[in-house]
Order: structure tokens, then C-alpha cells, then sequence
């Protein structure tokens, strides 16, 4: 089995994106915004989240500080799984079908 190189599966990667932009594009620009409010929301839980808790504890706040930060967190982590399946359900199911069309159809192009 031939390696190839880091560039050529880049290239590949950006010719697949650019293929399944042009079948779905709204889908694909949820999909890219969905991966990065993940990482915002991970980010922020452990960081900001994990820090501000230690503070209520290390300074003797009360814990109605901690909670009432803590429930609002879950609250965007819900609506961030709410955006998630309302994604998968909605737009990607649909979306699907006609990324595997334009893939079968290029396939069918190269093929003749």
C-alpha cells in the first residue's frame, strides 16, 4: 500500500469539502459552526466554569454563586444539544442524499 503524503491528503480533504459545499452547502456551514461552538463550550466549561467554582470555594462565597452559574452553563449546553439533533434531524438527513448524489454522479462522469 503506497503512503501518501500530508499535502496530497489535504488536497484531497479540500476537494471532498468543496464537492459536498457545492451539493449542501447550508449544511456543511452548520456543521463547521456546530463543531466550533463545541469547542467554545468545552472550552469555557472547563475553564472558565472549573475557575469560577474553585473562587466560591476558596473565598467563602455562597453556593447560590456557584449553582446559579453552573445551571446557566447546563442551560447553553442544552441548547447547544437542542441545535445539535434539530442539525442532524433536519438538515443533515436531508442534506445526505444529495452529497451522495454529486459524489455518485462525479464517480459516473470519471467512469465513462
Amino acid at each position: 500500500m503506497k503512503k501518501s503524503g500530508f499535502k496530497k491528503t489535504v488536497l484531497n480533504n479540500l476537494f471532498l469539502f468543496k464537492l459536498c459545499f457545492k451539493a449542501a452547502p447550508a449544511c456543511m456551514i452548520l456543521l463547521i459552526a456546530e463543531h466550533i461552538r463545541n469547542e467554545i463550550v468545552v472550552f469555557m466549561e472547563f475553564t472558565f466554569g472549573l475557575n469560577y467554582v474553585l473562587e466560591c470555594v476558596e473565598f467563602g462565597r455562597p453556593f447560590k454563586d456557584a449553582a446559579v452559574f453552573l445551571v446557566g452553563l447546563l442551560a447553553f449546553v442544552v441548547l447547544g444539544l437542542l441545535f445539535s439533533s434539530f442539525l442532524y434531524q433536519k438538515i443533515q438527513m436531508k442534506s445526505q442524499p444529495k452529497i451522495k448524489q454529486a459524489i455518485k454522479k462525479l464517480m459516473f462522469d470519471k467512469a465513462r
